[in-house]
This record gives structure tokens, C-alpha cells and sequence, in this order.
């Protein structure tokens, strides 16, 4: 039997009637698609980038390498929150749920051909509209057992696309298994950094998050977590970040994906 597509192209026309959020601007912004922990994920659709669109009557979500889809944003509750059922053209179920907010924020589908849930989680680039403060508050992560609310302040025209591509969430480990992530809420045009970086248990020691300022200069993100301990970021793709830990007894390396997936396993 030959396997359904990873992805439909889809036009969603839900029925009227539902509130749903009053919006004064547009809202656009780039999402990663990222796969969950279910078995039947496809590899092959992994990272695949998706440009997103929120009005008072709807969400347009476009992927060049999997398809459209356009929700009728009027069936969201009036946080911006909720979720979408409905059949694609083939008959299958559907849905696609979102989180609370207005702007970038995480979405999840099902595609009804698998039990894999994708989770298109927001890039904050230079082309990202959000709050008219430009921030994107009100959020949190649970990774490394806790639990870490970060606020996003949207890379303004005047930072260069490189240093722009930081900001966000990344999670992942150090070589040994070690949880940790890294949230980078803001940079400016001259390579300054604010964010958080935390980690998870490990032997005796329990889940810490430290409030971090680093800098960015050729393409490095570079902070002192403290005294004698450096640690240092470069970009891999749109969606890839290698790490490295430095102390005067250690020397790490680590791999981050931008989003929350899946925590490892220590060993």
C-alpha cells in the first residue's frame, strides 16, 4: 500500500458564528516545523519552513516544500487559543490547535494519515511582526525539568540577519547527555545579547536557569556562564545550533534545535 503524503494541500473554511480574536494589524511571522516523539514521524519533513499570516478572519500557513492551509481564525477562543477539526479533501481528519496569544506562537496539526503530531514554532527574524511594542510576551518552557517564562524582543531592521537568527528558543545537550537550553530574548544592532540558559539534573546537581548577556561577533554568540566558564554558539542551517563548553578542566561540544523537542537522556 503506498504510504499518504507527509503533508496535503488544503484550503480550511470552518463554519461562522465563533468570536474569536479582534485584531488591529496583521501578524506575520516564519515557523519551523518540528516532529513530536511519536514512532510515524517523517524525517523527510522535519525542518521544513513555514511563512505564517494572522488576521481578525484568518491564518494562511505556507510552506514551499509541503503545502497551504487557511484557518478561520473566528474559531479560535478570544485568547487566541484553540483548536480546528475538520477533514481534508480526501475525507481524512484533521485538526490544528493553538497556543494562547496573538502572533508568533507555537501551532500544532495532525494530519490523520499518522498519529505524528508537527509543531511549527516560530523563528524571530527580521521579517516577524508581533505586539506593537515589538515584544512577544506571555510565554514559557518546559524543559530540563522546569518550567522558564521568556519574553522576545523582535530583532529590529537595524540587526544585521545574522545576529537576528539567534533569537529564540533552542533546547538540546552537551556531549554526556546533559539537558540544557539555551532562550535568546533579544539582540542589538551591535551584537548584544540578553537571554536565559538553563540545564537539567544531573548526579547531585538539580535544574538550574541563569539569566544570560553575551555578545555576538562574527557569527559567534559568546557569554561567561561565570567565572572560568565560557560557552560559545554558531548557527548550523535555520534550524541548528552547535555549542561549546569551555573550563579550564572541560572542554563540551552540544547540538540544539530551535524549539522544544523531545529532552535526552543522560548517560
Amino acid at each position: 500500500m503506498k504510504a499518504p503524503p507527509a503533508f496535503l494541500l488544503l484550503t480550511v473554511l470552518v463554519c461562522l458564528g465563533a468570536t474569536g480574536p479582534a485584531l488591529a494589524d496583521v501578524y506575520t511571522w516564519t515557523a519551523n516545523q518540528n516532529r513530536g516523539p511519536q514512532w510515524d514521524c517523517a524525517e523527510r519533513a522535519e525542518n521544513a519552513m513555514w511563512k505564517i499570516s494572522e488576521t481578525d478572519d484568518a491564518f494562511v500557513m505556507q510552506s514551499d516544500a509541503l503545502g497551504r492551509m487557511r484557518i478561520n481564525a473566528r474559531h479560535l477562543n478570544p485568547d487566541g487559543s484553540g483548536r480546528v477539526e475538520f477533514k481534508d479533501t480526501k475525507g481524512k481528519p484533521m485538526w490544528v490547535e493553538f497556543d494562547a496569544g496573538h502572533g508568533p506562537r507555537n501551532i500544532r496539526f495532525n494530519s490523520g494519515y499518522h498519529a505524528c503530531v508537527w509543531t511549527l514554532e516560530p523563528i524571530f527574524d527580521s521579517g516577524t511582526t508581533a505586539q506593537p511594542a515589538g515584544k512577544f510576551d506571555g510565554v514559557a518552557l518546559t524543559y530540563c525539568g522546569q518550567t522558564t517564562r521568556y519574553s522576545i524582543t523582535l530583532p529590529g531592521g537595524n540587526v544585521p540577519a545574522q545576529s537576528a537568527a539567534f533569537v529564540g528558543v533552542w533546547t538540546g545537550s552537551w556531549v554526556g547527555g546533559r539537558c540544557s537550553f539555551l532562550i535568546v530574548e533579544s539582540v542589538a544592532a551591535d551584537g548584544a545579547t540578553m537571554g536565559k540558559y538553563g540545564y537539567g539534573a544531573l548526579g547531585n546537581s538539580r535544574p538550574e536557569m541563569r539569566r544570560i548577556s553575551g555578545r555576538i561577533t562574527n557569527g559567534l554568540l559568546y557569554f561567561q556562564l561565570e567565572p572560568g566558564i565560557n560557552l560559545n554558539f554558531s548557527l548550523s542551517g535555520t534550524a541548528g545550533l552547535a555549542g561549546e563548553y569551555n573550563r579550564p578542566d572541560d572542554h563540551r561540544t552540544g547540538w540544539f534545535k530551535r524549539g522544544a523537542g523531545s529532552e535526552p537522556n543522560a548517560h
